[in-house]
């Protein structure tokens, strides 16, 4: 099955066409017998491997493990995760699983798990044919400097807000709720839609920057810049 996307971006047509992987996947035997130490399961992967997994699912259940998941907010289809749904309410999970069965390989998708959900994710690699164990251990650090961000924040009198007008990012509307929540702060608001960090050096005069497009730039991003950047969503907690 193929999925066809169209969206609108100013005056010009888009058409997202996926591009679906032909192989069949399976687990391996060690992979499903670590499962086998969960009874409820949320099942994710990308969107090239989405059609792809209804092997999986038959072996969980045929090993007792009731299989869940969902349409995350800004996904087009069951199954499919994307690396800005790092909230713990964008999977719009109906059950709490007992931990995560990430199909794919790569980091970038099943560490918004680890970001949202706290629970532990079983990534396994369709290309391998292993599995790899994800757990908070696995962003402590990224944590800690979310944290020492978020207190630069507090601190800080004069912020920079990064915008962009991309389709899924655009929180330019949301981002002026600072104004009202901190009036005591300065607020500089930057759009630019394909963001480079080595150009925040270009404003020393902002003290600490708040992101407001894609989350994962304030988090993996951000670990080899010394420029404090926090999330939106994590400031207007």
């Amino acid at each position: 099955m193929v999925y066809l996307t169209k969206q609108k971006v100013g005056k010009m047509d888009y058409l997202f066409i996926n591009a679906n992987y032909k192989e069949d996947i399976e687990l391996d035997k060690e992979t499903l017998n670590y499962c086998k130490k969960y009874k409820t399961l949320a099942l994710y992967t990308s969107i090239q491997f989405s059609n792809k997994l209804k092997t999986i699912i038959s072996q969980l259940k045929k090993s007792n493990i009731k299989v869940i998941t969902s349409k995350p907010k800004r996904a087009n289809s069951d199954y499919q995760l994307l690396g800005c749904d790092i909230s713990y309410n964008d999977l719009n999970l109906e059950t709490e699983p007992d931990a995560f069965l990430y199909i794919g390989d790569g980091l970038f998708h099943p560490l918004t798990l680890i970001y949202a959900q706290k629970k532990e994710v079983i990534q396994f690699n369709p290309f391998t044919k292993q599995h790899n164990i994800l757990t908070l251990k696995d962003i402590e650090k990224i944590l800690k400097k979310n944290k020492a961000n978020l207190t630069k924040f507090l601190h800080s009198d004069i912020i920079g807000i990064i915008i962009s007008i991309k389709p899924g990012q655009q929180q330019f509307i949301k981002s002026k709720e600072l104004i009202e929540k901190f009036p005591n702060k300065q607020f500089y608001f930057f759009i630019d839609n394909n963001i480079n960090l080595n150009n925040l050096e270009n404003f020393p005069f902002i003290q600490c920057w708040v992101n407001a497009s894609c989350p994962r730039i304030a988090l993996d991003d951000i670990q080899d810049f010394n420029i404090p950047i926090i999330n939106l969503n994590d400031v207007l907690k």
